[in-house]
């Protein structure tokens, strides 16, 4: 299989139009809280820019009837010349540094901290002179040192020119500017939209995740026993299982029969095989195989079978847990004590499915004394003897040596695969080990499907989203990650 994945895997893929469009909506239904927070946080950098350089701007002005020599008219054509050459030479006479020179000297400054600016108002003989800077006062006072030093700057330009003042602002009362919060927030919009839409397409593109069955058929030779739907229900308040089952009368029938074909399938096999004994594992946590070993052992007894459903993890159990029952003595009282598995054992309802659950969770040095004394192949054994089959809620195997352990004590391993959840490769690494143990490998099944169901209520009520590992689960408590498990 090793052999296989590393030959196949730089295989180019074919593009299917629809199933990346489709694969998009999920990446967006995920990941769309980033659109305003990167907004946000776009926003903030902006802001935050912006306030620190920004400043009040004033503007004083005054317009100016221009005249050239004694003529006064201001229709006249030399006076017409006189205002063009004015709008034209201003700038000009500013770069050169001549009139500004001037200025600082009439001020008695050694700089000008504003801007000057002269132009030939639109439409008619009016010549208008402003000064922009951030005090109001100083903006004034340059504004008046260049009336009075302008036309003598200017006439070895031009010659001799003459201004009549028409208007005059004296010193600006209000800033000619604004804190631009609407520029700044549009500006966000754009940028972190763009942002997202760039992250959204290198994931859908670029993130080689299991969201078809035939997926992993690049990968492994392995075959897809079922495709469980992703389902929403509203949670009923005296409903006490925080998991998804086919006896809640509330379950849409696309999710009964998707249990239905895994477990023809699955006992199909076994029968082939006379195996009775599954383990149930998956590659991480949150994939929502402790749900898919409830229904498929619940679907198996709802047919007459006598079955038992094994919590086998032994470091974190939780199955009881979310099935919404109780029990003084577990899993761990039996191998630890040696009690009789019969004591442990808890009914399920009105049902041939029986529970052995885990009541506590055990330190990583006794659950490896348990798995390698063969205590727990022991166990199992004696449940092959009085039941027609045992299924082994396992903990994850791409996390966990106990499922690899666990998995030469079965007939057979069922590998859970949540939809468009982990990359491919981690998922195909997961199945070499599992090979590597030699145990004997059913097949996959993917959970939470989103294409063909619906929203039956509101919130999210069980695989692998709001329940399961990803809120039950500490792994690191029970001494994963501090402990290498030995083999």
């Amino acid at each position: 299989m090793a052999d296989q994945s590393e030959n196949r895997q730089m295989a180019p893929e074919k593009i299917d139009i629809m199933r990346l469009v489709s694969k998009g909506a999920s990446v967006f239904s995920r990941t769309w809280w980033l659109w305003p927070l990167l907004t946000a946080l776009i926003f903030g950098a902006l802001y935050f820019r912006a306030s620190r350089s920004f400043r009040n701007e004033y503007e004083a002005y005054a317009a100016f009837s221009v005249s050239a020599g004694n003529r006064s008219s201001v229709s006249s054509y030399s006076t017409r010349v006189s205002l063009k050459q004015l709008g034209e030479t201003f700038p000009y006479i500013l770069e050169s540094g001549a009139l500004k020179k001037v200025v600082m000297k009439d001020l008695g400054r050694n700089n000008l901290p504003v801007s000057i600016s002269a132009s030939v108002i639109e439409n008619t003989s009016l010549f208008r002179i402003s000064v922009r800077g951030s005090d109001p006062e100083l903006c004034r006072k340059v504004l008046d040192s260049v009336i009075r030093n302008y036309p003598r700057v200017a006439k070895y330009v031009i010659g001799k020119t003459e201004l009549s003042m028409l208007d005059y602002s004296g010193v600006p009362q209000t800033p000619i500017n604004s804190f631009g919060r609407r520029t700044i927030i549009r500006n966000s919009l754009i940028a972190g939209t763009a942002l997202y839409i760039l992250l959204a397409a290198l994931l859908t593109v670029f993130r080689r995740t299991v969201d078809h069955e035939d997926d992993l058929k690049a990968w492994t030779n392995l075959r897809c026993l079922a495709v469980f739907p992703r389902v929403q229900l509203k949670r009923r308040h005296d409903s006490k299982s925080p998991l998804l089952l086919t006896d809640q009368r509330s379950m849409p029938q696309a999710f009964r029969e998707a249990v239905n074909l895994l477990r023809i399938r699955a006992l199909r096999e076994m029968d082939r095989n006379s195996w009775k004994t599954m383990m149930v594992t998956s590659t991480g946590e949150g994939e929502g195989k402790s749900s898919v070993a409830a229904n498929l052992a619940l679907s198996a007894a709802e047919k007459g079978f006598r079955v038992v459903l094994v919590d086998g993890d032994l470091r974190n159990p939780s199955l009881l847990q979310k099935l919404g029952m109780t029990a003084e003595t577990g899993l761990s009282d039996v191998l630890k004590n040696g009690i009789p598995y019969s004591t442990a054992i808890v009914p399920y309802r009105e049902s041939t499915l029986d529970i052995l659950p885990g009541i506590r969770g055990e330190r990583a040095d006794h659950v490896s004394g348990f798995l390698q004394k063969e205590k727990m192949g022991n166990l199992i054994r004696a449940l092959e003897k009085t039941y027609d089959y045992v299924i082994v809620d396992t903990p994850p195997c791409g996390m966990m040596q106990d499922a690899l352990v666990i998995a030469g004590y079965c007939d057979c391993s069922l590998a859970v695969v949540r939809k468009d959840y982990l990359a491919r490769s981690r998922i195909a690494d997961m199945l070499n080990m599992l090979a590597d143990s030699r145990a004997r490998i059913l097949g996959y099944m993917i959970n939470g499907d989103t294409g063909n169901v619906g929203s039956y209520g509101y919130g999210r009520y069980g695989y692998g989203s709001g329940y399961g590992y990803g809120r039950y689960g500490n792994y690191r408590k029970y001494g994963y990650g501090s402990q290498k498990e030995s083999d």
